[in-house]
């Protein structure tokens, strides 16, 4: 399927139904089919509909299969776990850095704004996925990968 892409002033695309920009053309194409009635990936166990193959596969091994691999937390008494690394990631920066992120976060009208960076996000998953880079963490141990033993 083709789309045909827009940009603003500053260089963004943008979507003419609803306004959401980004500077990355391939999260635009996936953005643009979100707008799609019929996604193309369907799962098989609540038919719950996806716009990616890979979206399909990550929900149905967490909602219904068993996974094979975990990320898990490396804070001291921090049980979390998840499928995704980044997800991981994410909590860490929620839970474990909020003094650090407090510092760096503005939240107002327009979304999340990184006060170190002065970039904007729609929402906060994404600026706690970025605000990782800003509070120089890459360094750190924030999550371990588990591999389940198979049955």
């Amino acid at each position: 399927m083709r789309f045909v892409y827009f940009k603003n002033d500053n260089d963004d695309y943008i979507c003419k139904e609803c306004k959401f920009t980004t500077s990355n053309q391939n999260t635009m194409h996936y953005h643009y089919k979100s707008h799609l009635e019929k996604k193309e990936f369907k799962c098989k166990s609540c038919n719950k509909d996806f716009i990616t193959k890979r979206s399909l596969d990550l929900h149905y091994t967490a909602k219904h299969g068993k996974p094979k691999e975990l990320y898990c937390c490396t804070h001291t008494d921090c049980e979390f776990e998840n499928i995704t690394k980044g997800n991981c990631r994410i909590h860490w920066v929620r839970m474990h850095c909020k003094t650090q992120t407090s510092k760096i976060l503005e939240q107002n009208e327009k979304g999340y704004n990184c006060l170190k960076c002065k970039k904007t996000f729609k929402g906060a998953t994404i600026y706690y996925y970025h605000a990782f880079e800003c509070l120089n963490l890459q360094n750190t141990e924030y999550c371990r990968l588990i591999v389940q033993p198979t049955i």
